[in-house]
């Protein structure tokens, strides 16, 4: 759909100049990983970093101007009208997984959508989300691997350090855990009894790497109830 537009840019120019990653990284006076991260697409390591990382590539005039990132503002543009037009279920979440935006048949079955609170909050604090989810213990597992993942990027993000420190030891990542919703499985209980699924997917945007775009592929087909996957045997 989009490609990674801002992380090949910067990959091609750290190239360019003859750097390596932990070159780029130490110009920039960041951690390795934090680099990683951004190259990757996997996680955004603040603003301060990404800075650091344009400065340290040279980058100036229209072509930094292109690759500037405004947080905290909404997807803007071709991408956003793309979005809105579509007729998936889709949210839009921000760095520390707030969802900023959502399609509005998402609401039903994730109401965060509409309170824009944290996707990773929602699972990991809220017994809503236990309620709602039947693999619910199973995405805590990945959510805890996520939110190690973010602070690997970002160490110094208020939000994510705060969910942090919400969690007790228990909630340490399992080993080998995904550190990605996309290709999960969301199996919701319904009011009816029976269960739906819907697939996850996630995507970064070519404008906004800060920003993840999260579909769920709905699946009507029923399916029994699974046993949760104890975290201790991961």
């Amino acid at each position: 759909m989009f490609s990674m537009v801002t992380k090949d840019i910067l990959i091609a120019r750290r190239h360019s100049v003859g750097l390596s990653q932990q070159q780029l990284a130490q110009q920039a006076g960041i951690a390795p990983e934090r680099l990683e991260a951004l190259e990757a697409g996997t996680g955004w390591p603040g603003a301060e970093a990404y800075t650091a990382v344009l400065d340290a590539l040279g980058i100036e005039g229209p072509e930094r101007e292109r690759l500037e990132v405004q947080t905290g503002a909404p997807l803007s543009g071709d991408e956003r009208a793309f979005f809105l037009a579509s007729t998936s279920l889709w949210a839009i979440a921000d760095h520390s997984w707030r969802i900023t935006e959502g399609s509005p048949a998402l609401t039903e079955q994730l109401p965060l959508a509409t309170d824009r609170s944290s996707l990773l909050a929602w699972l990991l604090l809220d017994s809503d989300a236990e309620r709602r989810l039947v693999n619910h213990r199973d995405l805590t597992v990945i959510a805890r691997a996520v939110l190690q993942a973010g602070l690997r990027a970002n160490p110094d993000d208020p939000a994510l350090t705060e969910l942090r420190e919400q969690l007790d030891q228990d909630h340490s990542p399992a080993p080998g855990a995904p550190t990605s919703f996309d290709g999960t499985e969301w199996i919701w209980r319904t009011g009816a009894g029976l269960h739906t699924v819907w697939r996850c997917l996630n995507m970064r945007t070519g404008q906004r790497p800060d920003l993840t775009v999260i579909f769920f592929m709905p699946d009507d087909t029923p399916v029994a109830a699974p046993e949760p996957v104890d975290a201790s045997e991961e």
